[in-house]
């Protein structure tokens, strides 16, 4: 049984808008920030030692001899060395739901708690997972990987064989995961949090997200206003032949 099966048919979530970041590192939006390498070290026994500063300053090496006698060499070496992360901003996102209610949102990654998903990365491969469609699902890769057969919607829902999520009153939460496609045509991929019984009222959700052929993380934020138990629904759409993969996701307090 799918956890976060809606009621009734026809119906249609409202759409909100999710934040999408690059899983390698790249964002949608932003700009790059700098990252500074304070230092440097490399030693061997009996070697001699050198430490440069990551601007570029010069550095003295020292050897050390076997009878314990230390000299300073007299040439100076000079080095550099830079590394460059991502720094993503994050858009907002809206839209309300019976006991929760969406707000702003960015991260590459969960929030600073710990997951509320079990087997959210996939490493004990279908496990805690439930899929309904016409289609095939592989976990081999690490991945929770589904591709269709007809094009009909694939649903991919969570939990299963085990209790949902806890959420609580006056809590913030982010609900993050990565994801891209391949072969066939961009299909459309929806997203919910939300009741994991009888009304299933979303907590977030969006009708349509836009994703690529390289993995890319979303993130949603919202807020609790009443307890609740929380599963996870993923609707796929497109062409038959084309595969959808989904990783790390995770549900956590902010």
């Amino acid at each position: 049984m799918l956890a976060c099966q809606e009621p009734g048919e026809g119906w249609v979530p409202p759409s909100t808008e999710g934040t999408v970041t690059n899983a390698s590192g790249g964002s949608t939006s932003g700009g790059p920030a700098t990252s500074d390498v304070t230092s440097s070290t490399a030693s061997t026994s009996g070697a001699a030692t050198a430490t440069g500063g990551a601007d570029g300053s010069s550095s003295t090496s020292s050897m050390t001899s076997d009878g314990g006698a230390s000299s300073t060499g007299g040439s100076e070496t000079t080095g550099e060395s830079t590394s460059d992360s991502t720094r993503t901003t994050g858009s907002e996102t809206t839209g309300s739901a019976t006991t929760g209610s969406a707000t702003t949102g960015s991260a590459t990654t969960g929030g600073g708690g710990d997951s509320l998903i079990s087997n959210g990365d996939f490493s004990s491969g279908e496990a805690n997972w439930s899929f309904t469609g016409d289609g095939t699902v592989d976990t081999s890769s690490g991945e929770y990987c589904v591709t269709s057969n007809s094009g009909e919607e694939l649903q991919i829902g969570w939990p299963a064989d085990v209790e949902p999520a806890s959420v609580q009153s006056g809590v913030s939460y982010q609900f993050s995961y990565t994801a891209y496609y391949s072969g066939g045509t961009a299909p459309t991929v929806g997203v919910k949090v939300g009741q994991a019984q009888d009304p299933y009222a979303a907590f977030v959700e969006e009708a349509s997200i836009s994703i690529g052929s390289s993995a890319m993380t979303f993130t949603h934020d919202f807020s609790m206003d009443a307890d609740d138990a929380a599963g996870i629904l993923f609707r796929v759409s497109g062409a038959g032949g084309t595969s959808v993969c989904f990783d790390d996701v995770t549900l956590t307090a902010m």
